[in-house]
């Protein structure tokens, strides 16, 4: 018997390179603002996920935040874009899919979906089968040529912290690391004691599943945030040091000074991007000289009172609007034509 939702996402998140939490989070942004709308109930929402293994993190971010999931008995070896993930979905029927993660989606896996899915959504797809949708946002992923139907650019960039109330304040001080979920330790510990030998009085933030990972540490100035109170301990920082994920963009939301150190290709473009136009500091984290870059860096930006409070594409204004376009679509999968 086939299942009946309005709302069906299929994402994942995990200790697993190249995903992360941010495909997931922003679902469940998506999700959070179906709920505001009318007759949409939690009931009416579906996540369908990888849950075993290094996808664990998924369960526990949506259990968190009370969302309806199932997962497929294939799990791990439900390949995305295949037959066998095509024979899973067909269990399941929706007003709206939304399908949101790295790669190439083939027409053939698009045009069955139509069967049981009145209106599609796609985010971050690489190949030319996005015009085959009646939305496709690539947002992050924006080296890709304009398709029908497709919005491409950071003003699409959908943020977590959008609704918050967002200032400026010269009091702010310290520095806030977040490189992702799926982080290299090595990167995140020679970041640390960097810092700590060479601004011995700066507060630094760190994500809480790295406090065990650290023998030595100023009770005083070490800061761990975890996911739920993070945005507010990125408002308290001055500097930000990301890894030109979905985190950066938060970070320009915020309004913060910003070095980028990419660890995945999409990031390092992103980064570079995003440094020609002034927004933040690039930072290869291969360079020969990467601890001294990094230090003038951090100098360099607590020297610049004015660098990176006006950036004119990060703003809650432009995600409100991309929000409302998503709606759109939702909606118009009642009408009769």
């Amino acid at each position: 018997m086939i299942k009946k939702y309005k709302i069906i996402f299929r994402c994942d998140a995990g200790i697993v390179k190249e995903i992360g939490t941010g495909h997931l989070y922003r679902c469940i942004l998506l999700a959070k603002f179906f709920l505001g709308k009318k007759n949409i109930k939690r009931n009416d929402i579906l996540f369908i996920i990888k849950s075993k293994k290094k996808y664990r993190l998924a369960l526990k971010i949506l259990r968190k935040n009370n969302f309806n999931f199932v997962t497929s008995n294939l799990n791990n070896n439900l390949k995305n874009n295949t037959r066998k993930e095509l024979n899973f979905l067909s269990n399941f029927n929706s007003n709206l899919l939304i399908i949101d993660r790295l790669g190439r989606i083939n027409s053939n896996f698009v045009k069955e979906l139509k069967y049981n899915f009145k209106k599609m959504i796609i985010f971050e797809d690489m190949s030319n089968n996005r015009k085959l949708f009646d939305l496709s946002i690539n947002a992050l992923i924006t080296n890709v040529p304009k398709q029908k139907n497709c919005l491409i650019g950071y003003k699409y960039v959908l943020l977590n912290s959008y609704k918050y109330s967002i200032k400026f304040f010269k009091k702010n001080n310290g520095i806030f690391i977040f490189l992702g979920n799926f982080y290299p330790l090595k990167l995140l510990k020679n970041l640390h004691k960097i810092i700590r030998l060479n601004f011995r009085s700066t507060k630094i933030y760190l994500p809480q599943d790295f406090k065990k990972e650290l023998k030595n540490y100023n009770r005083k100035l070490d800061i761990f945030y975890n996911s739920s109170d993070w945005i507010h301990y990125l408002k308290k920082a001055k500097l930000c040091i990301n890894a030109g994920g979905l985190g950066v963009f938060e970070s320009l939301l915020m309004r913060k000074k910003i070095i980028s150190i990419p660890i995945y290709n999409h990031q390092k473009i992103n980064s570079i991007k995003l440094s020609k136009l002034n927004y933040i500091f690039y930072l290869n984290k291969h360079s020969n000289n990467f601890e001294s870059q990094l230090i003038n860096l951090i100098r360099k930006i607590e020297n610049k009172k004015d660098f990176l409070v006006n950036n004119k594409i990060i703003n809650s204004k432009n995600i409100k609007l991309t929000l409302n376009k998503i709606y759109r679509v939702y909606l118009s999968s009642f009408l009769k034509y």
